[in-house]
């Protein structure tokens, strides 16, 4: 299977319902239903339920339940479970076992899906359930730097405080015991039944990766149907969609249904919010420039210069550029709020003397490189004095180099969002000759080439002259 590339922004034409769909997701009022389509993709691969069936049906040939199970069909994973179930608990115990040892549901590769579904999270844009058992999900919540619950059972559901929280409707693959296989555990989908209810009748649902309705998951989704007041407001989005969506959404005339993976249409949503911060960029670049702040400095086609450049880029690079720079790690606002675009244009001034190279990704760490240094953010979520704050951010980007995550060698300009107090002077980086012991001559220089910038500041810069003692260039 191909693995997905997502697509740049310059030049990008969104389908209508991902952009209206993103509209909604702008607002809070999308919650997502991933299927077992979305794990399915590449370079993840782990198996549909008929898949799963055939496996499992096959291994326990081996067993003294191939008597039990030799009359069922070898795609109905349903079927396997519930007849082990009527033989005894044991048996059901080693149907889930068994599935859970033939799979990589656990260190399965996360797809560009799963990514963006962690990062709309990290952004608390989109709730989110599912009917899979793997974790990609919550290892990709890490790379979006959010913090992420994922809830398996009743007693998960409580103090998620400042956490997204994941519901995972069938259980999970860190928790044998939770996945759930025979008819008589799926229907105990109601273990989240207050909070599917709560999200769902005030929200669109839109079901990823499950164009195809497998019996183990066909009372679920039909409670979530049961659910949602406005069956207008539900979409699903797959490749193919059987006749039993039709039923299930009598009257619909098949108008509920994107034919798209899962990937694209998720690709779709978040290039056309980043989009949207875009024309808001513009906006205010202009307004700035009627209102007669600044002089000696084209603000407006500096802004566009800026933005062309970022456009050749895929939009998750941007999100998890901004996302990096966020302390503490919370689920938060980040590039759906109005400092995104004051970053932005900030990064419009600075590209004016020192123009924009290049935008690279390593092991999820994005950099901004333009002629003369890095350009990194420092924003603070919660109340930090500038030292504090400026104190994790060096330690952060220290890590960042050892690990060899972002260039070596190159100073940074980190911009400071609302400092509380002032922020420290540029530094440059030790020699080895001045490192006071052998331990720090092993290790290598810890201090980094560092100009901290205050983002106010560099915004209501009124001149070039200004800006390029403001840069140090």
């Amino acid at each position: 299977m191909t693995i997905y590339e997502p697509g740049n922004l310059l030049n990008r034409t969104i389908p209508t319902p991902a952009a209206n769909l993103a509209l909604q997701i702008s607002s809070g009022k999308v919650i997502m239903v991933s299927g077992a389509g979305v794990s399915k993709a590449a370079p993840t691969n782990l198996p549909l339920g008929a898949e799963i069936a055939h496996i499992l049906k096959d291994k326990l040939s081996h067993t003294d339940l191939q008597a039990v199970v030799k009359d069922i069909a070898d795609d109905n994973l349903l079927s396997i479970a519930d007849a082990a179930e009527m033989k005894s608990q044991a048996a059901l115990r080693l149907i889930q076992k068994m599935i859970l040892d033939s799979f990589e549901f656990k260190t399965a590769r996360p797809n560009y899906a799963h990514r963006c579904i962690a990062l709309l999270m990290a952004e608390r844009a989109s709730s989110v359930m599912t009917t899979n058992w793997d974790t990609c999900i919550e290892r990709e919540a890490n790379v979006g730097y959010c913090d992420l619950i994922a809830c398996r059972r009743q007693e998960e559901l409580g103090g998620s405080g400042n956490s997204a929280v994941l519901l995972k409707l069938h259980g999970c693959a860190t928790l044998e015991e939770s996945i759930r296989v025979s008819s008589e555990q799926v229907r105990e989908i109601w273990w989240a039944g207050h909070q599917i209810s709560a999200a769902i009748e005030r929200d669109w649902v839109v079901f990823l990766g499950i164009g195809s309705i497998a019996p183990y998951i066909k009372d679920t989704i039909k409670t979530i149907i049961s659910l949602s007041k406005e069956h207008t407001q539900i979409l699903v989005v797959d490749l193919s969609l059987s006749e039993e969506w039709d039923e299930l959404m009598a009257g619909q005339n098949g108008s509920f249904f994107i034919c798209d993976s899962a990937e694209k249409f998720l690709d779709d949503i978040i290039s056309s919010l980043t989009l949207n911060q875009f024309a808001q960029v513009t906006i205010l670049a202009k307004k700035l420039e009627t209102e007669g702040h600044i002089a000696s400095i084209d603000l407006a086609r500096a802004a566009n210069q800026t933005l062309s450049f970022l456009g050749k880029y895929p939009a998750h690079f941007l999100w998890l550029w901004v996302r990096r720079g966020i302390f503490p790690k919370i689920c938060c606002r980040a590039v759906l709020e109005s400092n995104f675009v004051r970053y932005l244009l900030a990064m419009a001034y600075i590209n004016t003397i020192s123009s924009l190279q290049s935008m690279q990704i390593i092991s999820n760490a994005v950099s901004i490189i333009c002629k003369d240094f890095i350009i990194e953010l420092a924003w603070a979520k919660e109340v930090y004095t500038s030292d504090v704050l400026c104190k994790i951010k060096e330690e952060s980007l220290l890590a960042d180099r050892q690990n060899n995550v972002i260039p070596a060698g190159i100073p940074c300009v980190i911009i400071v969002n609302d400092p509380l107090g002032p922020l420290p002077a540029a530094t440059m980086p030790e020699s080895v000759v001045d490192t006071p012991d052998i331990q720090g001559i092993i290790d290598g220089p810890r201090t980094l080439a560092v100009r901290w910038l205050s983002l106010d500041q560099l915004l209501t810069i009124k001149n070039i002259d200004e800006l390029h003692t403001l840069l140090g260039v």
